[in-house]
C-alpha cells in the first residue's frame, strides 16, 4: 500500500498522521517551509503550505516525516528524468 501521492507541485500523505502539502525545488518559496538541501541549488526540495488532515506529531516526528516526503519527492523527480 502506497503511504504517498506524489504529483506536480504536490505530496499527500495517505496514512495517519495524513496531510497534503505544497512542494517546490530551487528557490524557496515565500514563508515557512521545510527543507531537504539535496546537493544544493536546483537540487533543494522545499515542502511548505501544509494541511493536516489528522492532529500533527510531535516536531520529531514531523521532522521525519518531512525527511520521508522528500524522499518520496526525489523518487518521484527521478523516475521523469
Amino acid at each position: 500500500m502506497p503511504v504517498w501521492i506524489v504529483e506536480p507541485e504536490r505530496v499527500t500523505r495517505i496514512l495517519t498522521p495524513r496531510f497534503v502539502a505544497a512542494w517546490t525545488t530551487g528557490e524557496a518559496p515565500p514563508g515557512p517551509c521545510w527543507t531537504d538541501e539535496g546537493s544544493g541549488g536546483d537540487d533543494r526540495i522545499h515542502i511548505h503550505a501544509v494541511t493536516w488532515r489528522d492532529p500533527p506529531p510531535r516536531e520529531a516526528a514531523i521532522r521525519a516525516l518531512m525527511e520521508d516526503a522528500a524522499r518520496a519527492i526525489d523518487d518521484w523527480i527521478t523516475r521523469r528524468l
